[in-house]
């Protein structure tokens, strides 16, 4: 990989190069177990394996994205870490030998799945660009008479891609494997808010659940998105009409992974931007309702409760006056004193415990104009959320 750089004896090349493949490492692992892996699991109904995966996957895969170790060699020379490998197992450990088989199959197809996006994005550039075409002949001749020789189809595949990688900046494959594994990303976490808001759950982690959700997504997203591809490609009466539950989408011939996720993708948000509307809508409907109420209301007051926050809640705080202190600063203005005593007048005594009689007044006095005033706030309170309860239920 480093010998198909333009410059292979370049420092910097080489860390850009190496700091990319880190990256693409460490997504390429994480779509593996945290996406396809665990989708695997719960469609084939082992829901103990898949929550084994999940519980660790969230203490091993930060670890890993996080582990850039400052040191004053990297300041100059920019070389990315090894990945840990103890958080590599850590997201599969507790499985069983039959699970673990499941996983080495994902991740070994997880590779394949990365050539192919770069066989097809190359295969894309050479027919786009004349001037790679005159350049490539000579290696597509040897590939051709490479795979009609071979007898074995995954070693011809791997000399293929060798071969294509010769021809490629391999940062620039790198960036392409990076971009697409961020879409794929982005792709499945509106893929799991969208199956939450469809099936109103919190999340999908049981068999029936995740078959109900592959149903919709397959019906609502999938085939719409498949058979806008088919029409771009004017396949779109070979396409097919509308899908069953049993039945399993096959996308267009000659679509690319990158193509059908990022039509998936904007169906996704298509969706989602169609429900964002509806609860807007529903949430004027409830304003308005409520705007209506209050008017046919009879009363004088202004109705300030309109305004208020619907999480707001009443603070009761009791102040507490400096009593206590106040008594004994003014008590030790006057006094006399003595070695073994102190001397206070009998007027000044007096004059003092009148004052902290009156201070304690008018300390009850406050405290049940506080409390009084605290109470009928929640009263009122109480009041109108059940005459916004009554009005709804009313509508209904």
């Amino acid at each position: 990989m480093i010998d198909s750089l333009q410059n292979p004896l370049d420092p910097s090349e080489v860390a850009q190069l190496l700091a990319a493949h880190r990256e693409v490492m460490f997504l390429q692992f994480d779509a593996a177990i945290r996406h396809r892996l665990r989708e695997t699991f719960l469609s084939s109904g082992n829901v103990s394996a898949y929550q084994n995966v999940t519980d660790r996957i969230s203490h091993a895969l930060p670890p890993l994205s996080n582990s850039v170790i400052q040191s004053a060699f990297s300041s100059q020379l920019r070389l990315p870490q090894f990945l840990d490998p103890q958080s590599c197992r850590l997201c599969l450990c507790n499985l069983s030998d039959a699970d673990r088989r499941v996983a080495h199959g994902e991740l070994t197809a997880m590779q394949f799945l990365m050539e192919d996006v770069l066989q097809n994005c190359y295969s894309c550039a050479v027919e786009d660009h004349n001037d790679c075409q005159a350049s490539l002949a000579k290696s597509k001749q040897n590939l051709a008479e490479m795979i009609d020789t071979s007898t074995n189809w995954l070693q011809s595949s791997k000399k293929m891609c060798k071969l294509l990688l010769r021809h490629q900046d391999p940062v620039l494959s790198c960036n392409l494997l990076r971009s697409f594994l961020i879409l794929w990303k982005q792709l499945e976490m509106l893929k799991a808010e969208w199956g939450r808001l469809k099936l109103r759950t919190e999340d999908i982690n049981t068999v029936p659940l995740y078959k109900e959700f592959c149903e919709q997504y397959g019906t609502d997203i999938l085939h719409p998105a498949m058979k806008a591809i088919a029409r771009q490609v004017g396949t779109e009466e070979d396409f097919g009409g509308p899908v069953t539950s049993t039945q399993h989408i096959l996308p267009p011939k000659g679509a690319s992974e990158i193509e059908m996720k990022v039509y998936q993708l904007q169906k996704l948000l298509e969706s989602l931007e169609i429900h964002m509307i509806h609860d807007v809508q529903k949430k004027i409907k409830l304003e308005m309702t409520l705007v209506t109420s209050e008017r046919a209301r009879q009363e004088s007051s202004l109705p300030t409760e309109l305004w208020k926050h619907r999480v707001m809640q009443e603070n009761f705080s009791v102040v507490r006056p400096q009593i206590v202190e106040t008594f004994v600063q003014s008590l030790m203005e006057n006094y006399q004193e003595s070695d073994t005593e102190v001397t206070f007048k009998k007027s000044h005594l007096q004059q003092c415990l009148t004052i902290l009689g009156c201070d304690i007044m008018a300390r009850e006095r406050s405290n049940f104009e506080t409390y009084s005033m605290f109470y009928e706030n929640i009263l009122q309170q109480l009041h109108h959320l059940l005459y916004q309860k009554e009005q709804v239920c009313s509508e209904h």
